[in-house]
């Protein structure tokens, strides 16, 4: 795949409906101030915590509309900016957090229209401020 990321979506990473099945890490590099990213509508069905870690500006997350089946809140590093993650319209069964620091500024997650079945003990403890779900 060539670097549609750096080419074509620098504003703000918008690569929906791309047909993307897999996230690289090397799709990241060099988007250090992207405050948004929308993968919408893509064919996704992983997300590894180390795509993440190099977005520090990083404050919408949009995955909706993919085949993500399982996701642990441990992508988002710990002291993100991120305020609103959206996975709607997935095939989300189990939702997990191995975090171990606490995400304060998260506000909203959108899980819905899912097919969840089990949420972890304690899996929104390290959200304080999360509102929304």
């Amino acid at each position: 795949m060539a670097n549609i990321w750096n080419d074509k979506w620098t504003i703000d990473s918008l690569c929906a409906n791309c047909k993307i099945r897999e996230i690289k890490l090397e799709h990241f590099q060099g988007l250090s101030s992207t405050k948004r990213i929308i993968l919408r509508r893509n064919l996704i069905r992983t997300i590894s915590d180390i795509y993440f870690r190099g977005l520090p500006e990083l404050q919408f997350l949009d995955l909706s509309k993919n085949g993500i089946s399982e996701f642990d809140m441990a992508i988002i590093p710990a002291n993100s900016k991120v305020r609103l993650i959206s996975l709607t319209y997935n095939l989300i069964h189990s939702f997990k957090n191995s975090h171990r620091g606490e995400q304060k500024r998260l506000r909203i997650l959108n899980l819905r229209r899912n097919f969840i079945e089990q949420i972890d003990d304690g899996v929104f403890s390290n959200f304080p401020n999360l509102r929304q779900l």
